[in-house]
């Protein structure tokens, strides 16, 4: 794991989880495909975790409000190719 935060402290931007944060966006404000990590940040905010597996960084957002009209809330995972969202995938 100590491996991991090295590796992860080393991308630029990077800040160790920590915290809840307030959400206010739904999936439907979601459409993160294609763009770069500051567009992302910019619509999603700072995600809660930063990970980095296989060479490949995972931004991880948690309860994320499926809906405006739905309390129900999924955990969102976005995967980088450079700087540039490559998969986007919830559960």
């Amino acid at each position: 794991m100590q491996k991991t935060v090295r590796a992860a402290e080393s991308i630029d931007g990077w800040t160790q989880p920590g915290g809840t944060r307030p959400k206010s966006f739904s999936v439907g404000d979601t459409m993160v495909m294609g763009q770069n990590k500051s567009q992302v940040v910019g619509t999603l905010g700072q995600p809660d975790a930063k990970r980095i597996f296989d060479g490949q960084e995972l931004w991880e957002y948690r309860e994320v409000q499926i809906s405006a009209d739905s309390p129900q809330t999924l955990t969102i995972y976005l995967t980088f190719e450079g700087d540039v969202v490559a998969n986007a995938s919830g559960n």
